[in-house]
């Protein structure tokens, strides 16, 4: 009775505006417990008609990344494969990237994975997620992870105790 009480309550709130707005600090979590307590297609489907362009879908994905303090500030986390399985409780990969590529296909094929935490020109860090560098990069781990989701080997299953 409560999940269906909150999932209603949600409902409400993204019929209002947007639950994944820039300042969302909990949007994606909302999604999730909708999708997870109420109807996931409803959700794919509220997503599909507010995420329009390759911004909204890379706006979108930044809610889910996530940020860490270091030696030098606050940061932003890669767009991994964790982050990948994530978003998917919520909306395909695949809409993402139809997105992203409809706007930027010379995105298309990249080689390697673009490691923004590990890059040394800082673009990870907590205030560039506006920048255009930041969400180049973003892009290209979106894409990256996408193309190569099928050949990437299984994980082994670990046994529980």
């Amino acid at each position: 009775e409560f999940d269906k009480l909150i999932v209603e309550y949600i409902r409400k709130l993204a019929a209002q505006k947007p639950l994944h707005s820039k300042n969302s600090r909990v949007g994606h979590i909302l999604y999730q417990y909708w999708s997870d307590y109420g109807d996931r297609n409803e959700v794919v489907d509220y997503l599909k008609s507010t995420l329009k362009t390759a911004n909204d879908a890379l706006e979108y994905a930044t809610l889910f990344l996530s940020k860490w303090t270091g030696g030098r500030g606050t940061h932003r986390g890669n767009f991994d494969r964790g982050t990948y399985k994530y978003i998917e409780k919520t909306i395909d990969v695949e809409y993402l990237y139809e997105l992203i590529i409809a706007e930027h296909p010379e995105l298309t094929g990249i080689a390697d994975y673009p490691d923004m935490e590990h890059a040394e020109s800082g673009i990870s860090k907590a205030g560039n997620e506006d920048t255009d560098a930041f969400k180049l990069e973003l892009a290209k781990q979106i894409v990256y992870l996408y193309e190569h989701s099928e050949k990437e080997e299984p994980l082994e299953e670990v046994e529980e105790i």
